[in-house]
Order: structure tokens, then C-alpha cells, then sequence
């Protein structure tokens, strides 16, 4: 059973977020860097950092509260 990820609210794209990481993995296989132009709750952000090929996630997020949240 995977771990599902991130902060759960209405929308949270963390039930999906293995299968979309992979996905772009797959597509992308020298990828190295990450950006999360969506971040909401940190699913993908979170999913990805669990790759050992990803050296650097690059978060953003409107709500800086969630922001100061994840970065502590």
C-alpha cells in the first residue's frame, strides 16, 4: 500500500500523486529538477522528493500559509 502524501483537503491531488510523478518520470527520465507550479497541499512536491534521481523540488503556492507550513 503507498502512503498518500501531503495535506488532505477537497481537490487534493494526493490519491494520484504516484501514478502523475511517474508518469512525468517516465516521459522525462534524465529529469533531475522539479517544479510544482500548483502546489496546494505538497502531494506532488512530497512524491517526488521520494525519487532518488530528483536532486531539487521547486514548490509554489498563492497561500503563503501553506508555504510557511511546509517549510518548517
Amino acid at each position: 500500500m503507498r502512503k498518500e502524501l501531503g495535506i488532505p483537503y477537497m481537490g487534493s491531488k494526493r490519491k494520484l500523486s504516484y501514478e502523475i510523478v511517474s508518469y512525468i518520470l517516465r516521459k522525462n527520465p534524465q529529469c533531475k529538477y522539479f517544479y510544482d507550479l500548483f502546489g496546494g497541499g505538497g502531494a506532488i512536491s512530497f512524491q517526488a522528493l521520494q525519487h532518488k534521481n530528483i536532486r531539487q523540488v521547486y514548490y509554489n503556492e498563492i497561500d503563503t500559509g501553506v508555504c510557511e507550513l511546509l517549510s518548517k
